[in-house]
């Protein structure tokens, strides 16, 4: 299909179609392992060099949680080799982890 037939078929179907140039190779996957023991959760992800990392947490996934950063990751620098942090959370709590790439401006993207 041509792109103005693909334009006027995403039209008509109340879609809207963007151009997107990609500027920079983007990164690859990230990974984040999470290991849950008795009272601690074991973190770990394979860093690219002078990356800066943060691991962010919440008690619930609800959709007005709150991610928190995780106080001793809250800015971890990437060594091109794998990562681990600790977090000391007993084990009948929930939590839920996600690990963000910080650009080295220090300014979230």
């Amino acid at each position: 299909m041509s792109s103005a037939l693909l334009v006027a078929a995403l039209a008509l179907s109340g879609c809207q179609a963007l151009m997107v140039r990609e500027v920079e190779k983007p990164l690859d996957d990230t990974v984040l392992m999470v290991a849950r023991g008795q009272d601690e959760t074991v973190l770990s992800w394979k860093s690219r060099r002078g990356m800066n990392y943060m691991v962010l947490y919440s008690d619930s996934r609800s959709s007005a949680t709150r991610w928190q950063p995780l106080p001793n990751a809250s800015m971890v620098r990437g060594t091109g080799a794998a990562i681990t942090v600790h977090d000391a959370v007993p084990a009948q709590q929930p939590r839920f982890y996600r690990l963000e790439v910080i650009p080295t401006s220090g300014r979230k993207p």
